[in-house]
Order: C-alpha cells, then structure tokens, then sequence
C-alpha cells in the first residue's frame, strides 16, 4: 500500500467499485458533492469538520491506513499551511 502524505494521496487511494472513480467514491462516502471533492484534492485540503467521517467511512471500507494523528501529520505539513494554523493543528 503506498504511504498517505498528502490529501490527494487520501483521495486516489479511496477505495472505490468498477466503473467510478476513486474521487466519486470519496465524495459519496463523505456526503459531498464531486466539485467539493474536487476542490478538496485540487487545494490539497480538507476541511477537519469532515475528518471523524473520513476516518469512519475508510475503516468501513477495509482501510486502517490513516487517524487524526496521521491528518494532522498531512494537514500541518502542507508548504502552503499558515505557522498560526500549523500550531493550532499541531496542539489538537
């Protein structure tokens, strides 16, 4: 299994059936809609009100790979991330 260190990482792996797209999976499973998911991969964010679902919905699909430690880990290491917001991620 490849290593998860970023949100794209997150959704490309989602497990998904034949004929749809891991990213259609993934927004599906999270109750969101395609574009938001999208944008989510694109910004290589997501937003952490969405993460106990992530979590719940991976485990569900056969996956332990990923916990709040690890999307903490992926959140605070984004270049683009703000110090205040890496901090703030870091202390929860």
């Amino acid at each position: 299994m490849k290593k998860i260190t970023t949100i794209a990482d997150i959704i490309d792996t989602w497990p998904h059936k034949a004929g749809q797209s891991a990213l259609q999976a993934f927004a599906a499973d999270l109750g969101i809609p395609y574009n938001t998911a999208a944008v989510m991969k694109h910004r290589n964010r997501i937003n952490p009100t969405h993460w106990d679902r992530l979590l719940r919905k991976r485990r569900a699909r056969g996956l332990k790979d990923l916990d709040h430690r690890a999307l903490v880990r992926i959140a605070t290491s984004r270049p683009d991330a703000p110090p205040k917001r890496r901090a703030g991620l870091a202390a929860a």
